[in-house]
């Protein structure tokens, strides 16, 4: 494959985290964490017959941030992440988590990824991009963004929209022209919050015949 294909985005979440750990002093002192963090389970829905699910759980440990995923990248795949989260808090409270991963089960191979979490006393930005590169076809291996961007009208209510982005590597390599696969999901999310627990909806291409739905239930702990 050739390496102008991967440089850009497998290579940018490393590029970032080796500069925050080189600017790493200038942030805002790194917060304390006692054990806490949070699970979450996630159900697709294209039609009555194609309904899909997965499950992830996140975990704060004195300075490290632990995950582990099951039909995330792939169904009937278990992925177990490991980072160090960064902190700088000015106009809003922003937390970046470079990490990196194993995944074993129907996909089989390594990502490194760069978590973004931002909030202010009206919004919340969320943007996960991840490079995941399979052991046993490089074809499978893929580029992935998630993010969210939500007001808070109220204590419980948040409103906003969400994107999926997925682009799998090209089927050809360097003798051959193929271009890569690109998927593009987006939409309105709604979400309630009640106490430790934070139900979501979304309407992803709604407008389109190929719309899907999703629902998001996320348990908080600490």
């Amino acid at each position: 494959m050739p390496l102008h294909h991967l440089l850009p985005k497998t290579f940018l979440p490393v590029v970032i985290a080796a500069g925050l750990c080189l600017c790493g002093s200038q942030a805002s002192a790194q917060k304390q964490h006692n054990v806490n963090g949070e699970a979450t389970t996630y159900i697709s829905i294209h039609s009555p017959k194609d309904i899909s699910g997965l499950g992830y759980a996140s975990i704060y440990y004195k300075k490290n941030y632990w995950e582990a995923r099951y039909n995330y990248g792939d169904t009937k795949t278990l992925s177990l992440f490991w980072g160090h989260p960064f902190y700088v808090s000015k106009k809003m409270e922003v937390e970046i988590i470079p990490t990196v991963g194993l995944s074993a089960g129907n996909f089989i191979g390594l990502s490194h990824a760069l978590q973004l979490n931002a909030e202010s006393e009206r919004f919340e930005v969320y943007s996960l991009n991840q490079y995941s590169l399979c052991f046993t076809d490089a074809r499978r291996s893929f580029f992935f963004n998630w993010t969210e961007v939500k007001y808070k009208f109220k204590k419980v209510v948040k409103l906003g929209a969400a994107l999926q982005y997925t682009e799998s590597m090209p089927q050809k390599y360097a003798t051959e022209t193929a271009e890569s696969t690109h998927r593009v999901d987006v939409g309105p999310v709604i979400g309630f919050e009640y106490k430790k627990f934070y139900l979501c909806v979304y309407f992803f291409n709604f407008w389109q015949p190929e719309r899907h739905y999703a629902l998001g239930l996320t348990y908080s702990f600490h």
